[in-house]
């Protein structure tokens, strides 16, 4: 009786609707990303470090089941985000931000840390780390071996905001960007970047590519 009950036409559209409102910008995103997928002919030189390796597990009908509760989701991200951006601007009141004492600066970075985490949960990402195999021979001559030892640089070209996520939680140590410099201007966000000691680049001016490239040589 209770399953008859609600299974009814209007409930059906209702279900119906809300389904579509949790799934139609994932749904967007995965017709959108669709080019990036592997592709055999295409990826065998140029655009294979584009390619996501993921896109098996990209489904219009799986998408139904692990986006149920996207809205909600996304309404407890967007609170988590106001929470942590309060919190940067409280802590930094006060001072200089690019000179932050070594406790106000340990505090964000280890509180941008646990908010991440948070993200990372209530975004549904499940994450393991590997390393990948590379080689790189064809341009370094023969005699090229991998090392992981000493300083580095990742050069990525990211899809959104979540892979810098990401890189903050794993990546250690800890990494420094190279930003636009409009992310300065980012209420919290500017903030908790500048105390992470990010660069930041105005692309339309010439000039400061060779101060980035300074600063970058420094470090």
């Amino acid at each position: 009786m209770i399953f008859e009950e609600y299974m009814t036409l209007w409930h059906l559209q209702l279900l119906g609707l809300y389904i579509v409102a949790n799934c139609a910008l994932p749904w967007y995103i995965i017709w959108k990303l669709r080019r990036l997928q592997p592709d055999s002919e295409r990826d065998k030189e140029k655009f294979l470090p584009w390619v996501r390796d993921d896109a098996a597990q990209w489904s219009y009908l799986l998408c139904i089941f692990t986006h149920f509760f996207f809205l909600a989701r996304y309404f407890l991200m967007f609170i988590t985000l106001t929470y942590a951006m309060i919190f940067v601007v409280v802590v930094q009141m006060g001072s200089n931000p690019n000179k932050l004492g070594s406790f106000r600066r340990w505090l964000i970075l280890q509180h941008t840390c646990l908010m991440i985490r948070i993200l990372v949960l209530v975004m549904g990402n499940f994450v393991s780390t590997r390393r990948p195999e590379v080689d790189y021979r064809k341009w370094l001559g023969p005699d090229w071996k991998p090392t992981y030892e000493g300083a580095s640089m990742i050069v990525s070209n990211h899809q959104g905001w979540q892979e810098v996520l990401h890189t903050i939680l794993y990546v250690r140590p800890l990494p420094g960007f190279i930003a636009k410099e409009t992310v300065k201007r980012i209420p919290g966000v500017g903030l908790i970047a500048t105390v992470m000691g990010t660069v930041f680049l105005n692309r339309m001016q010439k000039e400061t590519r060779q101060q980035v490239f300074q600063t970058i040589l420094e470090r």
